[in-house]
């Protein structure tokens, strides 16, 4: 398991002490990354505690703010696939790696189209003979698709896929695959097999996991609300709710974002304000990710409501503050809004060209 990458760091260098997943999360990062540099690449030993490292790194890159920590763990590892001293498993783990974080790069960093075909087609070629379905890649890669901008390429293969109707099979952890599952639907716009899978939790056939519902149950309530299902996106909603107070903040920013755009549209204003702080800290700070264009836009949509109601400062601790604070350390809600009126819009433009759109 990845989570041994800690004990087999301790182990090797006990120089630099030892960490876990409860202690703090900058702390374990860097105590990740001081293994991976000292960490001699030739060797069986070497390469197996390296995919480890990669591999946690990943899991930290999906599942905290650290989101500019994935690519160069993936590419840790695409680059020592093949070596002689490769571990058996690191064909069948990359495969999977390459899969479902290609999306995620395309969504929070300003890596080119061209880059996340590269990518895509390196992992057609890395999954060849893996356990990794190619199907599942060409699920994944609508979701990559739709980050490009390329969203008219994208309904067509979903259309191929929907008629197709093909999900994975599970295999290991039946909540993680689950999640997968729910994501596979989600991808080619079958919101009725998403629910089918969604309620599978809801009604305890499955038991949940550190990964499962709660990546995908604001999502789901979101979608729900969308297509006019009101009482069970409301549903989906409370569930997630519920994981994510027991995750302790191990949760991903996609979990949390549709969470938010939900109760905005719903108009359910304490929960949306909650959440929108939850948020502020990470997204504010990144430079680059659809996920930050969606906050932005749905934060204008929070500081409309505020002014409605004559709310007109905020409080943020100074760290969190994007702008400067007033003397009083608050923030006015007029200017807050006219600093996130231009940030959206020029964040959209970037997108745009990244996209060549």
């Amino acid at each position: 398991m990845i989570l041994d990458a800690f004990d087999d760091i301790a182990s090797k260098y006990p120089h630099l002490g030892s960490h876990s997943l409860s202690d703090d999360m900058n702390e374990n990062i860097q105590f990740l990354l001081k293994g991976q540099a000292l960490n001699a690449p030739d060797g069986v030993d070497g390469l197996e505690l390296g995919v480890k490292i990669a591999g946690m790194l990943l899991f930290l890159t999906v599942r905290t703010q650290y989101t500019d920590l994935g690519l160069p763990a993936l590419n840790y590892l695409r680059s020592y696939y093949g070596h002689p001293a490769a571990p058996d498993e690191l064909g069948d783990e990359l495969a999977a790696y390459l899969v479902e974080y290609l999306p995620y790069l395309a969504e929070v960093m300003s890596i080119s189209r061209m880059q996340v075909e590269e990518l895509i087609a390196d992992a057609r070629l890395i999954i060849e003979g893996s356990k990794t379905p190619v199907e599942l890649l060409s699920c994944y890669e609508l979701l990559a698709l739709k980050a490009m901008g390329q969203t008219e390429e994208a309904e067509r293969r979903s259309k191929e896929l929907r008629a197709i109707g093909w999900n994975k099979e599970a295999t290991g952890c039946t909540s993680c695959n689950q999640t997968i599952k729910v994501n596979v639907a989600l991808a080619y716009d079958d919101l009725e097999q998403a629910h089918q899978l969604t309620d599978q939790w809801m009604s305890k056939e499955i038991s949940s996991c550190t990964r499962g519902p709660q990546d995908v149950l604001g999502e789901m309530a979101w979608r729900s609300w969308q297509s006019g299902a009101t009482d069970l996106a409301r549903l989906y909603a409370n569930e997630q709710e519920k994981c994510l107070l027991e995750s302790q903040k191990m949760y991903t920013r996609k979990a949390v974002l549709p969470l938010l755009e939900y109760y905005v549209a719903t108009e359910n204003w304490e929960k949306a304000d909650h959440w929108f702080n939850e948020l502020a800290e990470g997204l504010f700070s990144t430079v680059f990710a659809l996920q930050r264009l969606r906050f932005l836009k749905v934060s204008c949509e929070l500081m409309d409501h505020y002014e409605t109601i004559d709310k007109t400062e905020l409080f943020f601790p100074e760290k969190v503050a994007p702008i400067p604070l007033q003397a009083n350390g608050l923030l006015s809600v007029s200017v807050f809004k006219e600093w996130l009126v231009q940030e959206r819009d020029a964040l959209a433009e970037m997108i745009d060209k990244r996209n060549n759109i």
